[in-house]
């Protein structure tokens, strides 16, 4: 059974999706210069938080968003 004292970490990975690409693909029209600000956002809340909310995901014994959160996150492997 689902442990279900905690939220729902897939909200948190996907805006971490979200929000990265959206940066990039200023930067990759010409609006923005590639600086700190951009790359701290790709790593830290593009790259951790989507590991933590797949991390979270498996704690919560969740396979369709953990499958999700894995492959977003670069894994590539989902859910097997």
């Amino acid at each position: 059974m689902a442990n279900s004292t905690l939220a729902n970490p897939a909200p948190l990975g996907l805006m971490g999706f979200g929000m990265t690409t959206i940066l990039l693909n200023l930067h990759n029209t010409g609006l923005f210069a590639l600086d700190v600000a951009i790359l701290a956002m790709g790593i830290f809340y593009g790259g951790i938080a989507q590991v933590l909310a797949g991390l979270l995901e498996f704690k919560k014994n969740d396979g369709d968003h953990l499958w999700c959160q894995r492959l977003l996150s670069g894994d590539g492997r989902g859910a097997e």
